[in-house]
């Protein structure tokens, strides 16, 4: 599988979705350690605001909010990724949106929106979101 979040600062963590179908007779499974590598990339300057979660109807959750570019570049494929959790800190749902338009010139506004389906949500607590883009 893969993280939604390109570009993860030191000590930041970030969601991920694994999808496999079930083994017969398993009783545990493990992951590795994911490997990355160091590039000193300079880390877009996006602020998420604006931001409010629903249920909607029993088989779907919305957040829609705004990002804002505070950097002095032009950020490309602007996405915000948003984790669900429940009330013991469990992830839920994991999933990105897309700011209108993509790209986001210095100090430009855009919304965004993420969808989750396919369960009963009304467990959610709290989300967290992470924005991510690629400068230029």
């Amino acid at each position: 599988t893969y993280v939604y979040l390109d570009n993860i600062a030191p000590g930041q963590k970030t969601c991920f979705h694994v999808s496999l179908t079930e083994p017969a007779n398993w009783s545990y499974y493990e992951f590795q350690r994911p490997s990355a590598s160091v590039n000193n990339a300079h880390l877009p300057a996006l602020t998420v605001f604006n931001d409010s979660g629903t249920v909607n109807g029993s088989s779907s959750y919305r957040i829609i909010g705004q990002v804002r570019n505070d950097d002095s570049m032009r950020v490309n494929l602007v996405s915000v990724i948003g984790t669900l959790y429940n009330d013991s800190d469990v992830p839920l749902g994991c999933s990105l949106g897309y700011v209108s338009g993509n790209n986001l010139d210095p100090g430009q506004v855009s919304s965004f929106e993420i969808g989750y389906y396919g369960r009963s949500w009304y467990d959610v607590q709290v989300y967290h979101l992470q924005a991510d883009g690629y400068p230029q």
